[in-house]
This record gives structure tokens, C-alpha cells and sequence, in this order.
């Protein structure tokens, strides 16, 4: 990455688009040509664009490969046939920063399958912009923005992308500046959004106004599969808010709140709902509660409340409780009282 930001940093005073379209090339890095969960239609039109692009430019790519061959003097040249291999990827990269060619980089992008734009100190100006160019896509399905500057005005941005763009199925928005009405706007998109299965919001600064928002979501939304939300601020009030919510979800396959501020009251409140919970929801895998200051009382409580939930025949429902205070009597307690076959509590 010291090689691509070198680069960046020469050219930082040229005009704002060109910037963001450095750093979108510039972050493809290794994630070029994932394929998985793919279906054939999909990989189909991938393959379709990539020709479409190298056949369009082919003139054009003659110049570019041309000179990065003679520049790197690679022993294995690149050609019109591996332009789009995740070896080349940084080389040909490197090229398309140094010569701004926008209209190249928008067609680029439709060959991609997945976007990593981790770490690229995207702001909210940046992705307004960003989100102008793949709004249309129709080939993107995981975007990575994690890592980055990314405020509540430019999550509304990200809302926009969500609701004009029905082919991504993961957005990872960890690490930034969005708090609850970023989150607002997102969950908001979200609602009627049948494509996202996995929505990252963790180390945002969210509070329990957000986490109303985001149970709003899992009561509404009938496709989201996995959410991580931890490393914020959320309290008992509303990690129950959200396990609530769980009980008219059916679709929900894990939910991270982990590090969060749930402690025994939250713990002992989302024990009395577990039954509930598990019974109406059988897709339900993990639920992490791990680093939440929960004591013996809660996970006393949760580790009951587990072990007398319904049995279904599918795998082992996983409750992660590590990082707590809780003590070793407590948890010789536990060990000593009747197992749930499908139930597995990390302590």
C-alpha cells in the first residue's frame, strides 16, 4: 500500500474526482476477481464487460500496456488477456492514477465484482462522488468502505447507493464517523431493500437512539442475514430494543454486539426473551455478547435461559460470552448444570 499512497500523495492537488478515482484504483488491491456467491448470470455479465472494456480500449490498452511493461521490465508481461488478473491489478492501477483517465475508470469498474476502498481517508465529499460513479453498477456486489472519514452527511450518500443500486449484497462502513442519524438514514434505506444480506456498522459511535433504528430494520427488512454492531455505545435499553426485534425476524443468521454497554441488567433482560427468540427465529446462529461488562447474575441468567431454549434440527446456536466479569464460581456453576445438545456458550 506504501507504493499506491506514494503515488496518491504526488498528485493530491489535482482536482477532486480525479483524487477519489486514484484512490478507488489504487484500493482494488487483491479483490478484483471475486467470484464466490456469484450465480452464472452474474459471473456471466462480468466476463461480458471485462471483454467489452478490453475490446473497446484496445487501441488504448496497446499504449498503457506498453508502457508499463517498459517501465517495470516484468518478467511475466502483462497483456489485453490479464488486464483484469489480481496480479496486475496495483500495475495497471499505478498507470490509470498517473494519466486521470475517468471515463477508462468508470468502465473499469464495471468489470469488478467486489470494491475494497478500505483505508482510502475517503470523506463525505469523496463518497458523494464515489457513489455518483457506481450508483449504476450492475456487476459491484461487496463494497468495502471501512476505515475511512466517512460522516452521518456522507452516510446519506451511502443511503442513496443503497436504495438506486440492487446488486450489492455487502457493505462494510466500519470505522468511521457515522453515528445515529447516519445510521438513520442507511436503516432507513434499507427497509424495503431485498438484496443486502450483510451490514457492517461496528466502531461508529452509535448509541441507543441508532441501535432503534437498526432494530426498526430487522423487523422490517426480509433479506439482511448478518449485522455487526459492535465497538459502539449501546446500552441495555437498546441491545434489547434489537432483541426484541429478533423475534419478528426470521432471516437474522448472526448479530455481533460485542464491546458494547450491555451489562447484567441488558444480559439478564435478553435472557427472559431467548425462548422467544430462538423459537420463532431458527435461522439465528451467533449472537455475540462478548466485552459488555456482564456479570455472574446475566450470564447466569443467559447461560439458563440457552439451555431450556427449543431444540431445532439444524446446527448449534452459539452464544459468545467471553470478556466478561464473570467469575469462576460462576462459571463451575455452570458447567455443572444440564447441557442444551444445540446450544454452544463461549465464556
Amino acid at each position: 500500500m506504501s507504493k499506491r499512497i506514494s503515488i496518491l500523495s504526488g498528485i493530491i492537488k489535482k482536482n477532486q474526482l480525479v483524487m477519489i478515482s486514484l484512490c478507488l484504483i489504487a484500493c482494488l488491491g487483491g479483490s478484483l476477481q471475486a467470484n464466490t456467491g456469484m450465480n452464472i448470470k452474474q459471473k456471466n455479465l462480468l466476463e461480458k464487460n471485462q471483454t467489452i472494456f478490453i475490446k473497446k480500449n484496445k487501441v488504448k490498452l496497446v499504449t498503457i500496456i506498453g508502457k508499463i511493461n517498459a517501465q517495470l521490465n516484468r518478467y511475466n508481461a502483462i497483456n489485453q488477456n490479464n488486464i483484469f488478473d489480481k496480479e496486475v491489478t496495483d500495475e495497471i492501477s499505478e498507470y490509470l492514477m498517473q494519466t486521470e483517465e475517468h471515463k477508462l475508470l468508470k468502465e473499469y469498474f464495471n468489470g469488478l465484482n467486489t470494491l475494497n476502498l478500505a483505508g482510502c481517508n475517503i470523506d463525505d465529499k469523496q463518497i458523494k462522488q464515489i457513489v455518483h460513479i457506481i450508483k449504476k453498477n450492475k456487476t459491484i456486489q461487496k463494497i468495502d468502505l471501512s476505515f475511512n472519514s466517512i460522516t452521518e452527511k456522507g452516510a446519506k450518500s451511502i443511503a442513496y447507493l443503497l436504495k438506486s443500486n440492487p446488486i450489492i449484497t455487502d457493505i462494510n462502513l466500519e470505522l468511521n464517523y457515522i453515528k445515529d442519524n447516519g445510521v438513520k438514514a442507511i436503516t432507513q434505506a434499507l427497509e424495503k431493500n431485498i438484496t443486502l444480506t450483510s451490514l457492517n456498522l461496528s466502531v461508529n459511535n452509535i448509541s441507543d437512539e441508532g441501535a432503534h433504528y437498526i432494530s426498526n430494520l430487522i423487523k422490517k427488512n426480509i433479506t439482511l442475514k448478518h449485522i455487526k454492531i459492535n465497538d459502539n455505545n449501546i446500552t441495555a435499553e437498546g441491545a434489547v430494543g434489537i432483541t426484541i426485534a429478533l423475534k419478528e425476524n426470521k432471516q437474522i443468521e448472526t448479530l455481533d454486539l460485542a464491546y458494547n454497554l450491555i451489562g447484567d441488567n441488558g444480559a439478564m433482560a435478553i435472557a427472559v426473551l431467548m425462548n422467544d427468540i430462538l423459537k420463532n427465529n431458527e435461522s439465528l446462529s451467533y449472537l455475540n455478547l462478548g466485552l459488555n461488562n456482564i456479570g455472574d447474575a446475566g450470564a447466569m441468567a443467559l447461560y439458563v435461559a440457552m439451555q431450556a431454549a427449543p431444540i431445532h434440527s439444524k446446527d448449534k446456536v452459539e452464544l459468545n460470552l467471553s470478556n466478561n466479569s464473570i467469575g469462576k464460581k460462576a462459571k463451575d456453576i455452570m458447567g455443572l448444570l444440564p447441557k442444551n445438545p444445540n446450544m454452544n456458550i463461549i465464556l
